[in-house]
This record gives C-alpha cells, sequence and structure tokens, in this order.
C-alpha cells in the first residue's frame, strides 16, 4: 500500500523558449554640458532658495543626477533636505 502519491502534474508551465535573437537596444549619446548655463541656474537658485539652492543645483550638475532623483531631494520627507535648511 502507497501511503503518498507522487505528483504527476505541475502547477508551473514548462519553460518557452525565447523568442528571436538578442539585440541589445542603442543609448543616446550624452552631450557635454557647458560650465555657463549651469552657474547661471546656480546662481537663480541662490536667489531664490539661498546656499542650499546654491549647493543643491551644483550638485545634481556635478553627479548625473536625473530629474526624478533630483525630485526626491525637494520633497519634505527627504532626510537630506531637512539636514541643508
Amino acid at each position: 500500500m502507497q501511503r503518498y502519491r507522487l505528483r504527476t502534474g505541475t502547477p508551473i508551465p514548462p519553460a518557452t523558449p525565447r523568442r528571436g535573437r538578442y539585440v541589445k537596444k542603442d543609448r543616446k549619446k550624452k552631450r557635454p554640458l557647458a560650465m555657463g548655463p549651469v552657474y547661471q541656474l546656480a546662481v537663480n537658485a541662490y536667489t531664490v532658495w539661498g546656499f542650499t539652492g546654491w549647493t543643491y543645483i551644483w550638485d545634481a550638475a556635478f553627479q548625473g543626477m536625473r530629474p526624478g532623483e533630483m525630485y526626491g531631494l525637494t520633497t519634505p520627507t527627504a532626510p537630506s533636505f531637512k539636514l541643508l535648511s
């Protein structure tokens, strides 16, 4: 008498092979950023936010932050924002 039976069917579907050949996506070519516009933006931020705005713009420029990362720094819940202001 067999007390336990092995399960014949499995709920996991069989693996399907990949469709087509892997082709790497092309990346956009990065453009060099001139210092003049960054400096002007930092000056404008200094007049609005003070020294915090000045450092914020320069950090964003030199670290290559994306807009979403920059937005995360400006939200009042971000700990770094509380430390700077």
